[in-house]
């Protein structure tokens, strides 16, 4: 495994448009920006904090 390997989650908060996103940036190369932004559905709270989900549970509430 190569350091740096893998990638950051982080969470957009847009309080003015009441929206938010999910980014995932490459470990390895910050400057790039995002390689991957996905609008939520809805905002979440800044407070938010995370779980793991398996595949199946995310299917079945799609």
């Amino acid at each position: 495994v190569v350091e740096d390997d893998g990638y950051l989650v982080s969470f957009i908060i847009d309080e003015v448009r009441g929206t938010s996103e999910c980014i995932l940036i490459d470990a390895q190369d910050f400057a790039a920006g995002p390689v991957c932004r996905i609008a939520l559905p809805h905002k979440i709270s800044s407070g938010t904090h995370a779980h793991w989900a398996d595949r199946r549970v995310l299917r079945a509430a799609a």
